[in-house]
């Protein structure tokens, strides 16, 4: 192998150290946005149940709750992800989904008590929903009532014009 070719192959292995770190720091925008967008999307969604039936508001609240506290639940793993495994976040699409089992979490439950505490209070907040008698009833009310009216289909345009510029950003952080 010649000099070239390894100072090569080490310029690049230091080049894509420096870039999975710096990636973090470009990513945390775009996190935290998508974090927004979703706020807006669950809590608009929560408004529109307790207008339309009353009776569902507290538990579509408490779904509210559960997806935006998932969204920062994804945060935190992607910042954990980037500092320790910065080849599973490749590209953009890897940050939207990647994979992440019970030794991912055990890890980050460890290393970071606040993410724990969070954790915990999401898998609560999803319990709490899904075992919730309303539940389908719940489901139902989106469905039927809502989906096709016209404030439920702006919420969800509005949310996609949003999570679209969002994914324009986190795309940047990986371009060149």
């Amino acid at each position: 192998m010649s000099r070239v070719l390894v100072i090569g192959l080490a310029l690049s292995a230091v080049t894509g150290l420096a870039q999975a770190q710096a990636s973090y720091d470009c990513l945390k925008g775009p996190l935290a946005a998508s974090t927004e967008v979703k706020q807006g999307l669950h809590r608009g969604l929560a408004d529109l149940v307790a207008e339309t039936a009353p009776d569902h508001a507290e538990l579509a609240q408490l779904a509210a709750d559960w997806q935006v506290g998932a969204s920062e639940l994804r945060h935190h793993r992607v910042r954990h992800l980037s500092a320790v495994e910065p080849a599973r976040l490749p590209d953009a699409n890897a940050v939207r989904s990647f994979a992440w089992d019970d030794e991912d979490e055990i890890v980050l439950a460890a290393k970071d008590p606040a993410y724990a505490a969070l954790a915990e209070h999401v898998a609560a907040l999803e319990a709490e929903s899904r075992n919730h008698p309303g539940w389908s009833g719940l489901r139902a009310v989106v469905r039927e009532r809502l989906s096709d009216t016209a404030e439920y289909k702006a919420l969800l345009q509005d949310a996609g014009v949003k999570a679209g510029a969002v994914n324009a950003d986190l795309a940047a952080c990986f371009a060149g």
